[in-house]
């Protein structure tokens, strides 16, 4: 795509030289095909196509749906992209679990990447995440073992948007994640599945429950396609984000457990869980508190205005 304008400087003769001439703050003689032509007072510009003034009509907007001229180009606002895990390492983004084009009839391609991911397009990657949102002295405290993302120091601006609102905010304090030290003795509190899952899929039909433990209640909503148990398991655990527990696959079935010692103790109770994940009779059982050791701590920030 080309860009062509036709731009008055000022009143009179002007002198400039290339390097002046800028797209933002970028020389323009270093953008690949820039090129300029300068027209001194008086000149004739009615040979230069650039000189054309277009009037936008109030009666026709730009579309590309029904019959005649193609009056714009569009595009979806967002893809969703299914995949088991994405993984980014500075410029690079590798996603495991995508489809691929294996001419299989049967195969719809459905966790694919958008066919508009092609060289030179400017993409913007979105991926979803829990955090734990407590209050400490008046202030919020936000937790999730992703903090470790942005390396926050204190003192450094970060932006919440909330509901559609921006606030920008600074860390007040920061706490990195430790992993636990192990107790001694006890066992993990447990929920287990009666039943394989019978879909991965709940974009058509969401299913939400919430899980209790130690005081404190967890919602989980799954509301995507999963692909995978992988996937599943993933979207479960991302909800119970700060409260030590993770899913897990047991042969086949999904088992929501303490995930190391030392282990709380305590029973860990629910809401109604979705059969198509737990089946009909999922079994609680209570665990035993470990002796010594120390818990692990999630990454967390004291954000203030």
């Amino acid at each position: 795509m080309r860009v062509q304008m036709l731009l008055c400087l000022g009143v009179g003769d002007l002198i400039y030289t290339n390097g002046d001439i800028r797209v933002g703050s970028t020389p323009a003689s270093t953008l690949p095909g820039f090129s300029s032509t300068h027209y001194p007072p008086g000149a004739d510009v009615s040979g230069d196509e650039r000189s054309e003034n277009w009037v936008n009509s109030t009666e026709v907007g730009g579309a590309s749906s029904g019959t005649g001229l193609d009056m714009a180009q569009t595009s979806p606002d967002a893809d969703d992209i299914i995949a088991d895990s994405m993984t980014v390492s500075g410029s690079s983004v590798t996603f495991t679990g995508l489809d691929t084009d294996d001419d299989d009839d049967n195969d719809e391609n459905d966790n694919a990447l958008p066919p508009t991911w092609v060289a030179g397009a400017v993409v913007e990657l979105k991926a979803p995440a829990n955090y734990q949102i407590t209050t400490a002295a008046g202030y919020s405290v936000i937790a999730s073992p992703l903090l470790t993302e942005i390396a926050p120091v204190v003192g450094m601006p970060v932006t919440l948007g909330f509901n559609s609102v921006d606030y920008d905010l600074f860390i007040a304090s920061y706490t990195p994640g430790q992993a636990a030290v192990p107790g001694t003795g006890g066992s993990a509190a447990k929920v287990q599945a009666s039943a394989a899952p019978t879909t991965y899929d709940f974009s058509t039909s969401s299913s939400t429950f919430t899980i209790t433990w130690q005081g404190v209640t967890y919602p989980v909503s799954l509301v995507a396609n999963y692909v995978s148990m992988s996937g599943l398991l993933a979207a479960i655990t991302e909800g119970l984000t700060g409260s030590g527990l993770v899913a897990q696959d047991n042969g086949g079935t999904v088992l929501i457990t303490e995930s190391a010692s030392p282990f709380a103790g305590g029973a860990i109770t629910s809401s109604s869980l979705p059969a198509a994940v737990f089946g009909d009779a999922p079994v609680y059982t209570s665990g035993t508190a470990s002796t010594g050791g120390s818990p692990a701590v999630t990454a967390n920030v004291d954000t203030r205005l």
